[in-house]
This record gives structure tokens, C-alpha cells and sequence, in this order.
């Protein structure tokens, strides 16, 4: 019996819940704990790297503009995600801190990339035209303020992560991620 099942169950022996709601139940479930193993995962990697305050912040600036695909492998989507995060932080702790101008121009990119492609909607999960548009409005003001923290931050690694953060979700909801991801 998977995990997600045991703890369905579980609730379910407490509270009275049809079949269509059991299984919505269920999915919520196995999201939350494939999240959390993933997540779980990535930090021990991270521990063991001596990257861990690194890969914190760039999966928590990540997650604050997360509206890319998704796989339907969970095994992929775990590879691709611990080889994007982690190679992001290794990339941001060797590159030269970003400067101002530097970091504008990749600014604009991901803007423009935004207001093109953000969010992107699921086959299961589609979204409606006014929650695109409360969505897209929602990363572009996200974006734009997590860049405003990375300039007032000063030259350094921390604003190389929260830049190549943003550039890693921008990344993520471009048209051809969807064949590589899925």
C-alpha cells in the first residue's frame, strides 16, 4: 500500500468522503509527499555538497515565481530539478557577482519571457483567462521585486542566486521545456 493511500485512508476512516473527492484527496496527497521527498532529497544533497544556505535560497526564490511545466516522470523531474538547482548554485558561487547593468539585461529577458509564457497551465490542471492574467500580473510583480532585492543586496553570491533563480523558472516555462520535461 503506497503512502498516500495509508494517510487517504486514515482521514477517510474519520470523516465521510465520496469517491470523487477520495481520489481529488488522494492526488493532493501524492503532490504533497513527492514535494516533500524531492525537496527532502535535494537538501541532504545540498548538505553533503556544503551548499545548503545556497540551495535554500534559490529553491525559496524559486518557488516565489513557480509557474513552469511539469513532468509526468517523477524520477525526471527529480533529475532535471537536482541538476538544475544544484548546478545554478555551483554556477552562481563561481561566476563574478552580477552587476547592475548585467543583471538589468537579464531582468528585461525574463520580463518579456513572463508576459509572453507565464503561467503555464496542465492538461489536468488548465487555468482560466482571468487567472491567467491575475497569475502573469502575480510573477511579473514577484519577479520584479525579487530583482529589486538582488540589486539592494550588493554585489555577491546571493544576488547571483536570486538572479539565476528567476532565469531558472523563466527557463522552465519556455515552449521547448515542455519536450524535454514531459
Amino acid at each position: 500500500m503506497s503512502i498516500s493511500k495509508w494517510i487517504s485512508d486514515k482521514i477517510c476512516s474519520y470523516c465521510n468522503v465520496d469517491k470523487k473527492n477520495y481520489q481529488k484527496m488522494k492526488y493532493g496527497i501524492d503532490i504533497i509527499y513527492i514535494n516533500i521527498s524531492k525537496t527532502a532529497f535535494l537538501i541532504i544533497l545540498s548538505v553533503i555538497l556544503g551548499i545548503v544556505k545556497e540551495t535554500l535560497l534559490l529553491l525559496s526564490v524559486f518557488t516565489c515565481v513557480r509557474f513552469g511545466y511539469h513532468s509526468n516522470n517523477t524520477i525526471k523531474c527529480t533529475v532535471v530539478g537536482i541538476i538544475g538547482f544544484i548546478s545554478s548554485v555551483y554556477m552562481a558561487i563561481m561566476l563574478n557577482p552580477i552587476n547592475i547593468i548585467a543583471g538589468m539585461v537579464v531582468y528585461l529577458i525574463c520580463l518579456i519571457i513572463f508576459l509572453r509564457y507565464a503561467p503555464i497551465e496542465t492538461m489536468k490542471r488548465p487555468i482560466g483567462n482571468s487567472r491567467k492574467k491575475f497569475f502573469k500580473k502575480i510573477t511579473v510583480i514577484t519577479a520584479t521585486c525579487l530583482f529589486i532585492v538582488a540589486f539592494c543586496i550588493g554585489e555577491n553570491v546571493y544576488r547571483n542566486i536570486i538572479i539565476i533563480g528567476i532565469s531558472l523558472e523563466a527557463v522552465m516555462i519556455l515552449p521547448i521545456m515542455k519536450i524535454i520535461i514531459q
